[in-house]
């Protein structure tokens, strides 16, 4: 997916601009809607899909393109590979440099204030401008690329720097690199900051350029970074400092990252505040690694494996109503999917409304999208299987429908559907009413964007597992098989129309199969019909069967018969 496809699927206004890191598109935000002026305070880059809000304290969310979708409810899909990428602009203002001495006045502010000690504001070359503002010079390989200028009053727009400057990080030019040996680098979040630490005899500090939320420095710096193996982040603690650390880890490598805790907001403060040496240097030597939630060792899951081995009741899922089934798959467990398939007319949607039912009589809720049935043709099926008989009365008809109402919600849509718009509407289900269980059927009828229909349809595979992981709950699709030479052949887990990653991507794959006779038709016919649940996959136990069933034409109601045949 592009990147402004989906904001103009989500219904946001933006105009796009190009900045020093390529174009980037500006609105308003989602999460803090701009504040109470509603400033375009939003950006996101059209290539990277970087983004962040620039009301660093008041909102300061940042994050990736996947995150962004997950924030807002979606279901993240990667930015389109063939997407065009844009020129970035690399032509960079050198500032124009007017050195004064610090007044009397300024030398007070950073000594008093900022408690730094005069001989390293000489070390880190702080000059006046001729506003009596205090100047602190970037360097690049000896010459000066950018200016930060800071007011000594806390006021409005009292830090700006040179327009179009490049953004290095402050103070790496005196960092030490040692080839052949690991190599530590430290980032604050400001020029102070890094003053700070380097008072307190810490080396290799630098600094972020323009605050937390900017990342045009990592592209810049990126030959800079890749020298040194450790590198610590030190963030401000408040929000929109600690708002972007996982950002900027993840783009400079998670690996290699450690962050610590000072006693105070920043370096800066804990100087202010007498912290001593010796606590600083504690800080630092209890550095924690980001090490991501996903990577566990073995160990970590030794009591939940000797569980499974204790308490193997407590791993099935809900009973699908066919107790010879519950024999295979064990039940319908949360976050999977199952995928249903067989040939026309061999029962599949009747016998996944029959587990439907079942799951209602249990005290599961249940969502269908039935896409090819009108709700009323669909549901008259289900008041038929629920009383077992085709001649109900009116009376019955509306006692089943008052029981039927708490359990059962039925999308009433006509035609085919966006993926998008099915899963906002199952979301607002499971979250609103607590479904457990959703049906799609079938796979065919959803309105899929591109060219690659086969393609498009294992992305919707994938999302719609991955919706079943995310909310817990148990989901069903209907994909029809291939045409077969042959109505009496049974279809396999191959024989699903479409590409292989629909059904690999299935945690279990069901085919239902009809042994159709020569002069009947369909399941219509006044007889009973014999036919065969068959498992095809079976991800979590991994046991495969097929099951001998019955249907009665009267209740619609499917039987189990004989014994079950296991695969060898």
């Amino acid at each position: 997916m592009k990147i402004y496809e989906y904001l103009e699927l989500k219904g946001f206004s933006y105009e796009l601009k190009t900045r020093p890191s390529g174009d980037n598109y500006i609105m308003v935000c989602p999460f803090c809607n701009g504040g109470e002026k509603h400033e375009r305070s939003f950006a996101i880059n059209a290539n990277s899909g970087l983004w962040n809000c620039a009301r660093s304290n008041n909102c300061g969310k940042s994050g990736t393109f996947f995150q962004l979708q997950e924030m807002l409810g979606d279901i993240p899909k990667p930015i389109d590979p063939y997407a065009k990428k844009q020129e970035k602009n690399k032509v960079y203002n050198i500032p124009k440099v007017i050195k004064l001495p610090l007044s009397e006045e300024s030398i007070k502010y950073l000594t008093e204030e900022r408690k730094f000690s005069h001989k390293i504001i000489k070390e880190f070359n702080i000059f006046e401008g001729i506003k009596g503002e205090i100047k602190l010079p970037y360097y690049k390989n000896g010459v000066i690329v950018n200016i930060k200028s800071r007011s000594k009053y806390r006021k409005k727009n009292g830090i700006w720097q040179c327009k179009n400057a490049e953004h290095v990080l402050f103070n790496r030019d005196n960092t030490v690199i040692n080839k052949n040996e690991k190599n530590l680098l430290i980032i604050t979040e400001g020029e102070y900051d890094c003053i700070a630490l380097t008072q307190y005899g810490i080396k290799n500090v630098t600094s972020v350029p323009n605050g937390a939320n900017d990342m045009n420095w990592i592209e810049n710096e990126w030959d800079f970074l890749e020298q040194f193996s450790e590198i610590i982040i030190i963030m401000d603690s408040d929000n929109a400092g600690q708002g972007v650390v996982k950002t900027i880890v993840n783009r400079i490598g998670i690996w290699r990252c450690k962050s610590i805790k000072l006693p105070y907001k920043d370096a800066n403060k804990c100087l202010i505040k007498n912290v001593s040496p010796k606590e600083i240097l504690h800080c630092f030597e209890h550095a924690e690694e980001f090490i991501p939630n996903e990577i566990k060792t073995a160990g970590s899951f030794c009591e939940e494996v000797i569980d499974i081995f204790k308490n193997p009741e407590k791993y099935k899922g809900i009973p699908t109503g066919f107790p010879e089934l519950d024999k295979i798959i064990k039940g319908w467990r949360d976050g999977e999917l199952t995928v249903w398939s067989g040939q026309s007319g061999s029962g599949k949607t009747t016998l996944i409304n029959q587990i439907c039912l079942y799951q209602a009589s249990i005290g599961v809720k249940s969502c269908i999208a039935s896409l090819e049935l009108r709700p009323a043709r669909y549901l008259k099926w289900a008041v038929e299987q629920a009383l077992g008989t085709n001649q109900p009365t009116e009376e019955q008809i509306i006692r089943t429908f008052e029981w039927l109402d708490e359990w059962l919600y039925v999308l009433d849509i006509q035609d085919n559907v966006y993926g998008s718009k099915l899963f906002d509407l199952f979301e607002y289900t499971a979250r609103k009413y607590g479904a457990h269980h959703f049906v799609i059927d079938s796979l065919m009828m959803i309105k899929l964007k591109g060219e690659d229909g086969d393609m498009n349809q294992v992305e919707f595979v994938k999302d719609y597992r991955k919706f079943a992981k995310r909310f817990g709950v148990h989901c069903h699709l209907v994909a029809h098989p291939r045409k077969q030479e042959n109505d009496k052949d049974k279809p396999g887990k191959t024989d699903v129309k479409g590409r292989g990653e629909i059904t690999d991507g299935a945690d279990n794959v069901i085919i239902v199969w009809r042994n159709v006779e020569e002069d009947k038709e369909d399941l219509e016919e006044p007889s009973e019909a014999m036919g065969m649940i068959i498992v095809k996959k079976n991800r979590e136990f991994g046991d495969l069967a097929s099951i001998p069933v019955n249907f009665d034409l009267n209740s619609r109601r499917f039987t189990c018969v004989n014994q079950i045949e296991f695969f060898k």
